[in-house]
């Protein structure tokens, strides 16, 4: 029996009761309004607990090390719960944490190896680092709507969890190692929202299939994918512009990688020991292949380098096989020593006069194959091109024949009003004009008006030929036409690239604003998401339905509903309470139900005691 006049005793944060190994059964007394910080710490002959509801807190490591604690009874008193609370409590098998409780400890239940399933609060938006580390048979959690980053190792070495569907769509972080060594983890679908992947988020998840970023990515850390042997699906998303160093080492089934064009870091090692790769297409944005990015590739033969490429890192084909096969841009001035192991093995196409054939004959290599398709013509759309002040931009040139690979490089005439950055992009240094000369690899040019002016704001000259689409359908940016304004009147439209896309998600039905940014200045244009429902109903299937969110109508499209028969349709809202019935009989074979989170159907015969003939749910 505790009485709630009980003065605390701390010794090196552990409490009164800490380390008795006997006390197996715990009474409170009326009024206690806190269970003081390591009370009772390592009591492990406690297998329950019920806390009274005059308790408000728990403070740290109160349970620590309870390790026979097989089940807590928390009351919707409590607001607050301190770091290290249940740490270790090895037998806690379910929780179930009241909407009461506004913040939590870090570590809370690190080491709950037993925990299979825990209900957290509502209301506290913030899940500490660490807090569920090596609650490795959790397999069921559900994350409260508002929480937007999961901290560093929250769920490390969590094997049970199988999926990522508990994740809400307000997430826009994962932290460092936040899923690292769940090894039970079998794909991972990011919800439209996250922005950046911390390093080694998802290291050493083996069983890991199946990867497919939303539409916001635009870093994934390093080491974030390392060591995913069972990895053999890969889908990014364009907007991703960055990929850490050793992001997806040592994915032992990965056979292929497409690289989206809005990549323009890759960081050293990133696909290194990756056995299977056989099939790279590299991003039109990449300047630079690191050292030992995909070294060790046993399966990869061929690789083209993207024409705007300028180095090769050292080792960056290491010890890879089978590679004999490279086509290098004549826009690559420096490959590191070992890039390619066998050069001797390999063919090398490229332009004649290049680096790369400089390099080809040095390195003895199998032979150069001239692979250039020179420009006839180059040609600026317009004749002018008007760029931010303090922005940089690439124009967008027109070769002719069509596949021309010539190297565009620049020349500005007044290096006061505009300067090249890395011969092919313009910065704008102060407001003006000036002449820039286009050059090709094959001595073909033109000359064209650059105006260097402040940006005022941008516009959706044209929206995606795209707007209407149905749930969980991917982006499609096809038709979308942005075009930038300055302060004196010009407007230039921009490259698919040089803006980003936000805000768009197919999770939901609804009408939702797409943002577009670019410069600090923004856009939007909305897209409408439909959930369109359909299925049947009957033992044999006799009558069909379909819904739209749009409408918000349900209607038995196919088959009679009989006399005296009525088709019941409950709607609930997302936390699974009733909201509304409506009845679809044979002379009103349609309901208008709005658009609730979840709906079920019911077929009533009513011509005898009422009873439920079939069911069908939808939403």
């Amino acid at each position: 029996y505790i009485p709630s006049t009980l003065e605390w005793c701390e010794t090196f944060n552990q409490g009164n009761f800490s380390g008795c190994s006997s006390l197996d059964h715990i009474t409170f007394g009326e009024g206690i309004s806190e269970i003081p910080e390591g009370l009772f710490w390592n009591c492990t002959g406690l297998t329950h607990i019920e806390i009274p509801n005059t308790v408000t807190a728990i403070r740290a490591s109160a349970f620590r090390n309870c390790t026979n604690l097989k089940d807590i009874v928390i009351p919707n008193t409590i607001t607050s719960i301190g770091s290290y609370a249940f740490q270790y409590c090895e037998h806690l098998d379910h929780v179930v944490l009241p909407d009461s409780v506004t913040s939590y400890g870090s570590e809370l239940f690190y080491g709950c190896s037993g925990m299979t399933e825990i209900t957290l609060s509502q209301t506290a938006l913030d899940i500490p680092r660490s807090m569920f580390y090596n609650c490795s048979s959790l397999k069921r959690i559900s994350l409260p709507e508002g929480i937007t980053k999961i901290n560093s190792s929250t769920f490390y070495n969590c094997a049970a969890l199988e999926d990522l569907s508990f994740l809400p769509a307000t997430v826009t972080a994962i932290d460092s190692s936040a899923f690292q060594g769940c090894a039970g983890l079998l794909s991972v679908d990011l919800p439209d929202g996250v922005t950046a992947l911390g390093s080694s988020a998802f290291q050493g998840c083996t069983s890991l299939a199946a990867v497919k970023t939303g539409n916001d990515l635009v870093s994934i850390g390093s080491n974030c994918f390392q060591d995913c042997a069972a990895l053999t699906q890969l889908d990014l998303n364009e907007g991703l512009t960055t990929i850490g160093s050793y992001a997806f080492q040592n994915c032992a089934a990965l056979e292929t990688v497409v690289l989206p064009d809005t990549v323009t870091s890759l960081g050293s090692y990133v696909f290194q020991k990756d056995p299977r790769l056989a099939q790279v297409t590299l991003s039109q944005g990449l300047t630079e292949i690191p050292t030992y990015a995909f070294a060790n590739c046993t399966s990869l033969a061929a690789i083209v380098l993207p024409a705007g490429v300028r180095t090769v890192g050292a080792n960056a084909f290491y010890q890879d096989t089978l590679f004999t096969d490279v086509a290098i841009p004549p826009s690559v001035t420096s490959i590191g020593d070992n890039a390619i192991s066998y050069p001797t093995k390999t063919t090398v196409r490229g332009w004649p006069g290049s680096y790369a054939q400089t390099w080809a004959t040095e390195k003895r290599a199998k032979t150069f194959v001239d692979n250039s398709v020179p420009a006839q013509s180059i040609v600026l759309p317009g004749g002018t091109f008007t760029l931010g002040q303090g922005l940089t931009a690439i124009p967008t040139f027109t070769l002719s024949p069509a596949g021309a690979n010539d190297l565009v490089t620049l020349t500005v005439a007044d290096a006061n009003i505009a300067t090249v950055k890395d011969g092919v992009a313009l910065y704008g240094n102060r407001r003006g004009s000036t002449t820039v000369t286009a050059t090709t690899s094959g001595g073909k040019s033109c000359t064209f008006t650059l105006v260097v002016d402040t940006l005022d704001h941008i516009e959706i000259a044209a929206p995606p030929s795209r707007v209407d689409y149905d749930l969980k359908a991917d982006k499609d940016l096809t038709g979308l036409v942005v075009t930038a304004h300055f302060r004196d009147g010009g407007v230039q439209t921009l490259g698919r690239y040089d803006y980003t896309v936000s805000g768009f998600n197919t999770d939901t039905a609804g009408v939702r604003p797409v943002t577009v940014t670019y410069a600090r200045k923004t856009a939007t244009f909305d897209i409408d998401v439909e959930r369109a429902l359909s299925g049947t109903l009957g033992d044999r299937q006799e009558l069909r339905w379909s819904y739209s969110s749009k409408t918000g109508l349900l209607t038995v499209t196919q088959g009679a509903i009989p006399q005296g028969h009525t088709v019941f349709v409950a709607s609930y809202d997302g936390k699974g309470a009733l909201v509304g019935v409506k009845a679809i009989t044979a002379q009103s074979p349609s309901a208008q139900i709005g658009d609730p989170a979840r709906f079920k159907l019911f077929w009533l015969n009513g011509a005898q005691a009422p009873q439920c003939a079939a069911v069908a749910a939808g939403g």
